[in-house]
């Protein structure tokens, strides 16, 4: 993979990293737990082609819709309440 060259930033841009993707992703799940969710991790590390992650990311959403749950996605986290 060719890195990007890189380009020169206005001063009133910044970048800040405040947490890591694994703690903004605990403190979510956390947050819809409390809240009355069952929770799954599907992955932190999804990559590929978009289209094709969209196509597999949207078969995972259409089967749990199938079911009697309401489902939160969040990149690449799913909440989900049972409705039964």
């Amino acid at each position: 993979m060719e890195e990007e060259t890189p380009k020169n930033i206005p001063k009133r841009h910044f970048v800040e990293i405040t947490a890591s993707n694994k703690t903004c992703v605990n403190a979510g799940i956390n947050k819809a737990k409390t809240m009355g969710f069952n929770t799954m991790l599907l992955t932190t590390y999804l990559e590929g082609e978009a289209k094709e992650v969209a196509h597999a990311l949207s078969s995972i959403v259409k089967e749990i819709k199938t079911q009697t749950i309401q489902l939160i996605y969040l990149g690449n986290y799913c909440w989900w309440r049972d409705n039964r």
